[in-house]
């Protein structure tokens, strides 16, 4: 399901172009993450998805199989991710992106 103002920005696109869209991408289209992971024939088992907002970029990682993790120096805390739906969770939890290092 698409987010609420999404829908908004997408009918009026819509309503212009006389037309309903072929495709609406952007996080967490799991279709862009498909194609992202063609392009780049990434594999869910050696990927991370990274990223500071569970609806977006963990439930984009996630609709493909990726492995994800939650910077929390962003937008989303330690309670939006135990308030999130299990398809926004992350697999990881990091205080910034230097702990990258630690899981290479």
């Amino acid at each position: 399901m698409r987010d609420p103002p999404l829908q908004c920005v997408v009918k009026y696109v819509s309503y212009g172009a006389e037309r309903e869209p072929d495709a609406v991408v952007g996080k967490p289209s799991r279709d862009l993450a498909r194609l992202v992971a063609k392009l780049y024939a990434l594999r869910p088992e050696t990927t991370l998805m990274v990223g500071d907002r569970c609806n977006t970029d963990i439930a984009f990682g996630r609709s493909v199989g990726w492995n994800t993790m939650l910077v929390l120096s962003g937008c989303h805390n330690r309670e939006d991710v135990t308030r999130a739906p299990a398809a926004e969770r992350p697999d990881y939890l990091a205080t910034s992106v230097a702990q990258l290092e630690h899981l290479v």
